[in-house]
């Protein structure tokens, strides 16, 4: 990878990336621009080029060397520690996810060495160096997961989480089935934030069981809505670990989870508590 930056005399100033036929004048394909210390978003081809505008090319060797006087960049820098994609290994790459993929599907209880195989076949065909998978890992991430966890285990053992459940059920009792409802997918969906979809369901089914006996209502609607709540980890970084695996590599912030999964979360909410009388009465 390389990183390039357009000069004020270079022919390239005023074209499209489509245009310019990096390909074909220097081999290379245009990955990224930054322009003013900011990626532009779009079709990469539309974008028209400016003096100072920063391309990040994946380039042959030899080309910063070729380039460094060259009067269409001021700047021409290799990425160290950057390696050109291997594209001849694609095939070899999806071949091993697809038997990852169908073998986790016939054999679900065994995902663990068949994650580890798939890796170590990844390795063996040289679609990854063993430094580049290692350096692939994001230990942040785990220990987070891990930490998560021990966070969960905490509320439940010292009784924390169904204190709180049990206070907030209590409450709004008076106010009729609906609010019942609506309290346990907010306890259910607020517990599954911090602490696994498994805890939080497991936390929550007798209390739920005991608010449908209070209110001599039928269970199905509180086993539904604790079902989808305890699935609605949409809102925390921590809520599942899927969302801490997607958050290193998508450069995610805690405060983006809130952004987009707190009105995902409260739009099923909705949902849930208007329909799950009406479906599963």
């Amino acid at each position: 990878l390389v990183e390039a930056v357009i000069a004020a005399s270079s022919d390239l100033v005023g074209l499209s990336i489509r245009d310019a036929a990096f390909r074909t004048r220097y081999g290379a394909v245009v990955i990224a621009v930054h322009r003013g210390g900011e990626r532009l978003r779009g079709k990469l081809g539309d974008i028209r080029l400016r003096p100072g505008d920063t391309l990040l090319l994946e380039a042959p060797a030899g080309f910063a060397a070729r380039n460094r006087n060259s009067r269409d960049f001021y700047l021409v820098t290799e990425q160290p520690g950057a390696a050109s994609p291997r594209h001849s290994l694609a095939p070899v790459a999806l071949a091993i996810l697809a038997a990852l993929v169908l073998a986790i599907t016939l054999k679900p209880d065994f995902a663990l060495v068949f994650s580890l195989a798939a890796a170590l076949g990844m390795i063996l065909t040289r679609c990854c160096t063993g430094p580049e998978a290692r350096s692939s890992v994001d230990w942040q991430v785990l220990v987070v997961i891990g930490a998560s966890f021990g966070l969960g285990l905490a509320m439940e053992r010292t009784g924390l989480a169904a204190a709180i459940a049990h206070s907030v059920a209590a409450a709004v009792a008076p106010l009729g089935g609906w609010a019942l409802l609506a309290a346990i997918f907010a306890l259910t969906a607020s517990f599954t934030q911090v602490i696994s979809n498994n805890a939080a369901a497991v936390l929550m089914f007798p209390i739920a069981l005991e608010t449908s006996r209070t209110a001599g209502a039928p269970f199905l609607p509180y086993a539904a809505t604790l079902a989808i709540a305890a699935s609605a980890g949409f809102a925390s970084p921590i809520g599942y670990q899927t969302n801490l695996m997607v958050m290193g590599p998508g450069g995610y912030k805690p405060a983006d989870f809130i952004r987009f999964g707190l009105p995902l979360t409260l739009l099923t909410g909705l949902l849930c508590v208007a329909l799950a009388p009406l479906v599963y009465s």
